[in-house]
Parts: structure tokens; C-alpha cells; sequence
């Protein structure tokens, strides 16, 4: 009998009561005006928030990262690219076409797959870089971000591409893919280089400190637009650099859905 006791769920433990009526609680009038408020309140928040909720009333961010090889930035051949080389103060070097020059170039196709060795070939085409002009290196959907740079003829650009030459694939991936190259080289005379150069002595002298500029057009994520939430703004890096080591920087952009 003891031990089928034990096994009584359904017992009830002895308890003080304020009443002949067996309450364990003290009840008054204030405290169930307060608990009717409570309920209604809670009542009526629920349904606020459902409906808002369900209504989209309200800024929800959801965003997730995708890889896709075949991803082409298709309004890359428009963007603007911006180089300037700079001291420690980032004041650009007087007579800057006797220091140095900037050459570009897009690569496209090629694989890293070892299997498709000699058949995907990688190929290249040159790209003009020439000092920055607001009319002949800006498309007309950019001009408004650049319109204000007062010292826009101290920066060299790449010449506006065709739409042949976009940013397509990802870098060093089994398919396809495409990048612009651009290299900093010491002035040099030559035939075809009428800058009469400093000497290799007197420009490395110059660059005993020496920065990178780089300007160009990204894109980002505004989380408090409801649309549209695709938004442009100006990017700007700057790089030390080194005349004794050779230094090779990535740039990658994304692509927004």
C-alpha cells in the first residue's frame, strides 16, 4: 500500500487560506482593474504587432551571401577608376609624368582547371590611362559623384571600356572569368615618351614615402530603404607603398541583387 502511495500525482500540499472559502490568494477591487488592463493591453498589442507584421509595416533586413561563377557585373565597363600616387601629407608629387606611369589592361577567359591546360587560354587587351577629364572619362551616370572634385586633374583614369570588356566570373575559378589589371612603373625615356623622366636616382629619391589613391564607384545595401536598396557611393582606399618591394593589391567587388 506504502509504495502505491508514492506513485499519487494528484495529491494536493497543505496551504495557508484567507478565507472560509479556501482562497489562497488575497483578492481586491484595484488588483482586478490592473489585471483586466493587463489583459486587454496584451490583447490588443498582439493584435498591433500582428498586423504589422503581417502588413510589412516595418524594416525586416534579410540578406544572404551566393557564389555563382557565372556572375557578370555588367555595368562594370562604365565605372570610373581614379590613381594618384602621394606623399605623406596625400599632396600629389609636382611634374607626376616625369615620376612614373600607369598601364592597364582587362584579362578575360582562362581556367584554373590543370585538365583544360593550353585549351582555356587567358588573353588581354590594353586600356588607355590617361589624366582624369570629367567629359571624356565619365559616363553620364556618374559625372554627379565627381562633378565636385576640385583636384580631378590630379588623378589618372582609365578610359570608358566597351561592353565587351565587363568584370564577369570569380578570380582564379574553373570557369571563365575576367579582371583589369593596372601597374605603377618608374618614368623611363623612351622614343614614344617625350616626358623627359628624372633619373632613377632623383624619382626614387621623391618616393622615399609614397601612398596610392584609389577612387571608384561601389555599391551598397541601404537597410532603410523598403526598395530599391541598391545604393552608390564613392570608394576610397589608400595604400602605402614601397620602392624595394614589389607589392600587388586585390580589389573585389560584389555583385547586389
Amino acid at each position: 500500500m506504502k509504495l502505491i502511495k508514492k506513485f499519487d500525482f494528484l495529491s494536493h500540499k497543505a496551504t495557508l487560506t484567507f478565507n472560509e472559502k479556501g482562497e489562497i490568494g488575497y483578492k481586491t477591487y484595484i488588483g482586478g482593474i490592473i489585471s483586466l488592463f493587463s489583459i486587454l493591453s496584451s490583447f490588443c498589442f498582439c493584435i498591433y504587432f500582428l498586423y504589422r507584421m503581417f502588413g510589412r509595416k516595418d524594416l525586416s533586413v534579410i540578406y544572404s551571401t551566393q557564389l555563382n561563377p557565372f556572375v557578370n557585373l555588367t555595368y562594370s565597363h562604365k565605372l570610373p577608376f581614379l590613381l594618384r600616387l602621394t606623399d605623406t601629407n596625400s599632396e600629389p608629387y609636382d611634374e607626376d609624368e616625369k615620376l612614373y606611369y600607369i598601364t592597364a589592361s582587362i584579362w578575360y577567359g582562362g581556367s584554373n582547371d590543370t585538365s583544360l591546360s593550353g585549351i582555356a587560354k587567358q588573353y588581354s587587351v590594353s586600356i588607355n590611362v590617361t589624366k582624369c577629364d570629367i567629359n571624356r572619362h565619365f559616363s553620364d551616370e556618374y559625372k554627379d559623384y565627381f562633378k565636385n572634385f576640385t583636384d580631378l586633374n590630379t588623378y589618372y583614369c582609365l578610359e570608358q571600356r566597351n561592353s565587351s570588356q565587363t568584370i564577369y566570373g570569380i578570380y582564379g575559378n574553373i570557369y571563365p572569368f575576367s579582371y583589369y589589371s593596372l601597374t605603377l612603373r618608374y618614368c623611363k625615356n623612351s622614343t614614344e615618351n617625350n616626358n623627359s623622366c628624372y633619373s632613377l636616382d632623383e624619382i626614387k629619391a621623391k618616393f622615399d614615402y609614397m601612398y596610392l589613391d584609389v577612387i571608384f564607384i561601389d555599391y551598397t545595401i541601404n537597410s532603410m530603404k523598403k526598395e530599391n536598396v541598391k545604393e552608390i557611393f564613392i570608394r576610397k582606399e589608400r595604400y602605402e607603398l614601397s620602392t624595394v618591394l614589389f607589392k600587388r593589391i586585390w580589389l573585389y567587388f560584389e555583385n547586389i541583387n
